[in-house]
């Protein structure tokens, strides 16, 4: 079978990610649970590894799709930058905290050093 230019087989692309986050998850939950005691033990603690990652997964993807519905409110159009002045009234209070994409990317991007850095 031939993939390269496909749209259709897209998704196959994201097979590894989401397996292998799955059982990178899973793996840390073994690795912290104590060891089994017995097969029946062994396979229990198996699936509740497979469970945590794949629910870890769906959490991800749950403040994914809410970051995704949310935070086109807090950007302004790039029409609408030119337009501001300081002596405009006061304007409610979504549209006081609206930044511009490039500074909310910018600080999107402080927020994941951050994280990374706090993983030393």
């Amino acid at each position: 079978m031939y993939f390269s230019d496909d749209p259709s087989s897209a998704w196959l692309a994201w097979f590894p990610v989401l397996f292998y986050t799955t059982v990178y998850i899973g793996e840390l939950h073994k690795r912290v649970s104590p060891p089994p005691a017995d097969d029946i033990s062994a396979i229990t603690l198996e699936e509740e590894a497979t469970r945590l990652g794949a629910r870890a997964l769906f959490y991800s993807a749950v403040v994914s799709l809410a970051a995704n519905i949310i935070m086109p409110f807090f950007v302004v159009r790039a029409k609408e930058v030119a337009t501001l002045t300081p002596l405009q009234p006061k304007k409610p209070w979504l549209e006081r905290v609206q930044v511009h994409l490039a500074t909310l990317w910018a600080f999107s991007l402080f927020i994941f050093t951050f994280c990374m850095a706090a993983t030393l």
